[in-house]
């Protein structure tokens, strides 16, 4: 393979790599939890979020899960599952629910839910 060398001050050729990702079906569903964590309970919703996301992980229908923090005590919480049936299925499990009551004892949460390969909240 030729080695391709570009000096200071010059621009270097834009590369591309090409890749395909698996789409998700239609019927996906995302449950976007957002969180604002009382001050002071930070590390209570590290050792919280350790325990849901291997709640979601169990579950029947699970797909994915993100996390975006924010600053100020925001928290996202991002599951894919197979379909809503399967996200209601989770949500009402008993462990799911005793485990979602711990955290709304330290902060607030809104709760959303959509369906379909590309989802807007």
């Amino acid at each position: 393979m030729a080695e391709n060398k570009v000096a200071i001050g010059q621009r270097a050729p834009s590369l591309y790599v090409l890749t395909t990702m698996p789409i998700d079906p239609d019927q996906t569903a995302t449950i976007v939890t957002s969180r604002a964590i009382r001050a002071g309970h930070e590390e209570d919703f590290e050792h919280w979020v350790v325990e849901l996301n291997r709640l979601a992980r169990s579950a029947a229908g699970y797909r994915t899960a993100i996390r975006l923090g924010q600053t100020a005590g925001f928290q996202h919480l991002l599951f894919r599952f197979d379909d809503r049936a399967a996200v209601e299925a989770w949500l009402e499990d008993t462990q799911v629910h005793a485990h979602v009551a711990i955290a709304d004892g330290f902060s607030t949460a809104l709760r959303q839910i959509d369906v379909g390969d590309g989802v807007t909240f």
